[in-house]
């Protein structure tokens, strides 16, 4: 009886063998997920909902040929329609991979071929992350745009996406359990040019040189760039920690983009800091990541409210409890109530000697909030590898998450307690 061998592999529904320069790596890719919208419509709902698509059939289009407004023939690289009853939602889709970034006329001209069409939307899809779901990766004419909804959604977002689907078993159809499992595969392949983040950019060796010499002036045009390179690196480890625990993990940021990028550039300039804020669910306090481009450290800590109850040293007894697989070199500061200074030591230090995290000039005082926190060498590398700065900073994130944070309980009270002896149903009667 004929066997399969260890050696062999497995058949592939998209495969990347033979793929050859940008535009066949867009037609597949294009080709794939248009492929999975159409057959795996739970995974599929959970992508369109939120750019204002009904719950409904949905129906996946490639190589459609529309008539631009001077006749013109434009082919978008995918169509998605959904309907419901009576009613109906469209959408065109453009696609770019690798390096590719998508332009302004590009895109306006896609708005318009919808508006001529009768689309309720433009989505595009890339390589380019954006730290708030909501933005997008390019300016528009807002005259051009009129009523048409555009949205944006990085490769690296839609394979997070499929990896919570599969995490959290969403798919109960075995088939499409494996179209999706195949559409995973083929993004998560280098050589199909998505889900990629390729480094901090040309602008980085010169703002971090600059800073940490104090030399760079706020009219350097590198200043904004590499500002929204580390947002896209925040977003990524945050979708990246989203894939590996199957639960929403979210970049905190203010909603207006420039008034964020002005401050976050004079942060840069008077400090050396760049920084960043991941809200992850259920833990106990927010992943902060912060590099100082002077001192040349990069810190991952997290802010964790203290117990609301007991005696100073018992609170913080409660947090060292925690923290006893924790690395030794991890830094735990506490912060007091009706008190401005803090009080900190390495955990080794206060793992010996917990008085060394009380207050000094008033030992009852209690614990308001701990941050906890892990500093190591800043890589320097734009690129990508292990000492680069990227592969680095990832690194460090998710230890810190994995090592530390994720086995910390917030705390929460208990609940109040009868007393021991049997209650008298007439007692509050007899007395009123």
């Amino acid at each position: 009886m004929l066997q399969a061998q260890p050696e062999w592999i497995g058949a592939r529904l998209f495969t990347t063998a033979g793929l050859r320069g940008a535009n066949e790596q867009e037609v597949r890719a294009s080709a794939a997920l248009m492929a999975i919208l159409g057959a795996v419509p739970t995974f599929s709902r959970a992508l369109l909902r939120p750019l204002g698509a009904p719950g409904g059939r949905i129906e996946t289009f490639t190589e459609v040929v529309l008539k631009g407004r001077s006749g013109e023939t434009l082919r978008p690289d995918g169509v998605v329609l959904v309907s419901r009853g009576q009613r109906s939602w469209g959408c065109l889709v453009e696609v770019k991979t690798g390096k590719a970034e998508l332009t302004r006329k590009q895109v306006e001209g896609y708005v318009r071929l919808a508006r001529k069409h009768g689309f309720d939307a433009v989505l595009t899809v890339s390589n380019q992350l954006r730290g708030r779901v909501d933005e997008l990766p390019y300016e528009l004419s807002k005259v051009v745009q009129g009523k048409t909804d555009v949205h944006h959604l990085s490769w690296w977002r839609i394979l997070t996406e499929a990896r919570r689907a599969q995490h959290d078993k969403r798919i109960e159809d075995p088939d499409q359990a494996w179209l999706l499992k195949e559409l995973i595969r083929y993004l998560a392949d280098e050589r199909s040019g998505c889900a990629a983040l390729d480094g901090m950019g040309s602008a980085w060796t010169k703002v971090r040189d600059g800073i940490q010499t104090q030399t760079i002036t706020r009219r350097e045009p590198a200043l904004p760039v590499v500002i929204q390179r580390w947002e896209q690196l925040v977003e990524y480890i945050g979708l990246l920690l989203s894939q590996e625990l199957g639960t929403d993990v979210t970049q905190r940021l203010q909603a207006n983009a420039e008034s964020r990028s002005k401050q976050a550039v004079q942060r840069l300039l008077d400090d050396g800091i760049l920084r960043g804020e991941l809200r992850i669910k259920d833990a106990a306090g927010p992943l902060i990541l912060e590099v100082d481009l002077r001192a040349g450290q990069t810190r991952a800590s997290a802010l964790i409210d203290a117990p609301q109850r007991g005696q100073a040293r018992g609170r913080i007894g409660w947090l060292l409890k925690q923290l006893k697989e924790a690395p030794s070199d991890l830094r735990v500061d506490v912060a007091f109530e009706r008190a401005q200074r803090t009080q900190g030591a390495m955990l080794s230090k206060a793992a010996e000697d917990p008085e060394l995290l009380r207050f000094t000039e008033d030992r009852q005082r209690p614990p308001r909030q701990f941050t906890i926190s892990l500093t190591r060498p800043m890589a320097r590398g734009a690129g990508r590898g292990r000492r680069a700065f990227v592969d680095a900073t990832i690194a460090l994130a998710t230890s810190f998450y994995g090592d530390i944070l994720q086995d910390i309980r917030a705390w929460q009270a208990s609940p109040p307690k009868l007393a021991e002896e049997e209650v008298d149903p007439d007692a509050a009667r007899e007395s009123a």
